[in-house]
C-alpha cells in the first residue's frame, strides 16, 4: 500500500505525461477566456475564476483514470454544475446553508415559471449560474479535450467561443487586450501539442532524441 502511495505521490510531482508547460499554458489560454467575461461584469459571479481553475485541474485528473470516459465525464460536469449553483448561494440571503440553497432554488424556480408564462422578470441569479456553470464547462472541456483526447481543436474552440461571444457583444471600442493575449497563448499551445506529436513519432520509429525529460518542458 504504501508503495502504491509513494508511486501516486511521485507521478502527481512529474505532472502530466504532456508536461506543466502544456498544463500551464491550457490553464493561461482558459482564464483569459474568463478574464475577458469577469472583467465587463454583467452580472455578480461569485468564484467565477476559481471555477474555471477547477474544471480544468479536474478534468486533468480525470483524464488520466483508466474508467470509462463517459461516466468520468459525466460526473465531471455535474459535479460542476452543483459548484456553480453553490456559488450563488452567497449571493442570498439566510441565516444557514440550508436556507440560502432553498432560497436559491426559489429564485430560479420564480424566474422559470415567468419565463413559461411570458412575463419579464429582472433576476439576475439565474444568469450568474449559467456564466458560473460555463465557466466551469468550457475548463472541463478543454482540459479533458486536451489530456485524454490530444484534440487541439477541443482544448481551444471552447474558450475561444467564450472570448469571441463576449467581445462581440461589447461595444467595437472595447479593450482586446484578453484576445490577443489569448491568440498568442493558443498558438504556443497548437505548437506544444505539435511537438509532443513529433515525440510520439519519433520513440515510435525508435529515434532518438535530446536525454531531457519531456514532461518538464
Amino acid at each position: 500500500a504504501m508503495a502504491r502511495i509513494k508511486s501516486l505521490l511521485w507521478q502527481m510531482v512529474k505532472g502530466p505525461s504532456e508536461g506543466w508547460v502544456t498544463f500551464v499554458l491550457l490553464l493561461l489560454s482558459m482564464m483569459l477566456a474568463v478574464w475577458s467575461v469577469g472583467s465587463v461584469g454583467w452580472v455578480p459571479t461569485p468564484g467565477l475564476y476559481l471555477l474555471a481553475l477547477w474544471g480544468v485541474v479536474l478534468a486533468l485528473l480525470l483524464a488520466k483514470i483508466r474508467f470509462s470516459g463517459w461516466l468520468l465525464a459525466i460526473s465531471g460536469i455535474l459535479l460542476g454544475l452543483y459548484l456553480s449553483f453553490y456559488q450563488l448561494t452567497s449571493l442570498v440571503d439566510g441565516a444557514t446553508s440550508l436556507q440560502r440553497h432553498a432560497e436559491v432554488v426559489n429564485r430560479l424556480f420564480m424566474w422559470g415559471e415567468a419565463l413559461v408564462n411570458g412575463s419579464v422578470s429582472s433576476d439576475t441569479l439565474p444568469f450568474s449560474l449559467f456564466f458560473l456553470f460555463c465557466s466551469w464547462l468550457a475548463g472541463f472541456i478543454c482540459s479533458w479535450s486536451f489530456f485524454r483526447r490530444h484534440n487541439i481543436w477541443g482544448a481551444v474552440v471552447p474558450s475561444g467561443l467564450v472570448i469571441v461571444l463576449n467581445l462581440t457583444i461589447l461595444e467595437p471600442g472595447a479593450q482586446r487586450l484578453p484576445l490577443y493575449l489569448y491568440l498568442f497563448v493558443v498558438c504556443l499551445l497548437m505548437a506544444r501539442l505539435f511537438l509532443l506529436e513529433r515525440e510520439h513519432d519519433w520513440d515510435h520509429r525508435n529515434i532518438q532524441r535530446f536525454p531531457a525529460d519531456s514532461r518538464l518542458l
